[in-house]
């Protein structure tokens, strides 16, 4: 009877252990991405030799650009998929169609992302924040390992 009280312990304690590690393991992740993107901001504004408020604003509208962007390479891959799974399908064409006009949402999202940047940003701190960009994509593949 002790022996089954003490196993019954011993796998309670190490669920609580196991519960509160894994805990510890996501806040500290949170705590890297905050420091991680301190980090980025204030990188950035050395390079470019900008305020904070004009970093802010330009990082947060780069960021919902990136979003857009990703969301529409989904659909554009989503629908490539679709195309190489039915071949057959009847509605080639509006895919077809779909996919040229996902191009030219992209290309268009990019011209209004740039109009933008220049209302912030002087031309020389765009080609800045573009250099800055691809080296820290350098800098996280490296890091992370990623081809």
């Amino acid at each position: 009877m002790f022996k089954r009280l003490l196993i019954a312990g011993a796998v309670v304690m190490f669920f609580i252990t196991a519960v509160n590690a894994y805990s510890q393991h996501d806040s500290l992740k949170r705590n890297d991405g905050k420091k991680f993107k301190k980090a980025v901001k204030e990188k950035f504004m050395e390079k470019l030799s900008i305020d904070e408020p004009t970093a802010d604003k330009y990082l947060e509208m780069y960021s919902a650009h990136r979003k857009s962007i990703s969301d529409l390479h989904k659909r554009h891959s989503d629908l490539l998929k679709s195309l190489e799974e039915n071949s057959d399908s009847p509605d080639l064409s509006t895919k077809l169609d779909e996919i040229a006009n996902i191009d030219m949402m992209i290309a268009q999202k990019k011209l209004d992302f740039y109009e933008s940047s220049k209302k912030i940003l002087t031309p020389k701190q765009i080609v800045q924040s573009l250099q800055f960009q691809k080296e820290l994509g350098k800098f996280v593949k490296k890091e992370m390992h990623w081809k």
